[in-house]
């Protein structure tokens, strides 16, 4: 797996000095490199943008990721209707223990160490919704359950299970039950993603960085125009790992639209477009 920045204007992004770069290769599977989990795109997203503030501040940068599910993780312990109890009951999520410096601690067997943490207040209203019983509740600390969460909200609940057969719910049904219910709410659908929040930290930091996290739900664009996109980028990495510099590349990817890459006849057609 290989994992890197590229721009058609740029090329790939190195600093100026050629010394660093946000390039990552490894060999995912068992008993060979672990996996590219969300810590290694957060790391390496920061990487990138500490090349971009140091040698090319004079640009706004947009970095853009398809929706893949480690694109996609949210705190752990942001709002999530998936498996939340029906009913008032004491429940808390599990997540992975980390140290002061923000790494993951271990047991003895190499396994994550875990603890249990309330889940984060909702929002209803633009007022904060907590989740929990408050410590002046004959049940303070206990899990409302989704029922009464949905009952605060105006919803009636009374013949509502909990979710319906495997989550399956028969479109376009949005309130078949409790489950379903929540998904649908703006509060629960509007978590911002872990990688987001890395980039909007930068963003909004006192450093003089332009930098702008666009997170593409590639799945939402017309497959046609995803087509065209994979095939034009195909075309222009062929032409950077040929030492093409951007100008050279362009009229390269122009030449050959109709081609995923290069022909092996591209540097004498090149080399006779120069002479022309």
């Amino acid at each position: 797996m290989i994992a890197d920045f590229v721009s058609a204007d740029m090329g790939w992004l190195r600093s100026k000095d050629g010394t660093h770069n946000p390039h990552r290769v490894m060999k995912p599977g068992k008993n060979r490199d672990r996996y590219f989990m969300n810590e290694d795109i957060l790391e390496q997203a920061n990487e990138a943008m500490d090349i971009c503030k140091d040698d090319y501040p004079e640009y706004e940068h947009v970095f853009v990721y398809d929706n893949a599910p480690s694109h996609l993780k949210r705190a752990e312990e942001s709002l999530s209707a998936r498996k939340m109890p029906r009913n008032l009951k004491t429940w808390l999520i599990q997540i992975t223990k980390c140290d002061a410096q923000g790494n993951p601690v271990y047991n003895a067997d190499g396994t994550y160490q875990k603890v249990d943490i309330s889940m984060c207040d909702a929002t209803f209203n633009g007022q904060p919704q907590p989740l929990y019983f408050h410590l002046t509740h004959p049940r303070a600390g206990e899990f409302k359950g989704m029922a009464q969460i949905l009952e605060e909200r105006g919803f009636e609940t009374k013949d509502l299970l909990a979710q319906c057969k495997d989550f399956k719910c028969a479109p376009p049904a949005l309130d078949c039950c409790c489950r379903q219910l929540l998904f649908n709410q703006p509060d629960f659908q509007d978590g911002e993603t872990l990688l987001k929040a890395t980039c909007r930290a930068r963003e909004s930091s006192h450093e003089d960085i332009l930098v702008t996290n666009v997170l593409a739900a590639l799945d939402a664009v017309p497959l046609e125009s995803m087509r065209w996109f994979a095939i034009r980028s195909c075309r222009f990495m062929h032409a950077y790992s040929l030492r093409l510099n951007r100008r050279q590349a362009a009229w390269a990817s122009r030449k050959y639209r109709g081609h995923r890459v290069l022909l092996e006849t591209i540097l004498a057609d090149l080399e006779k477009a120069s002479m022309h």
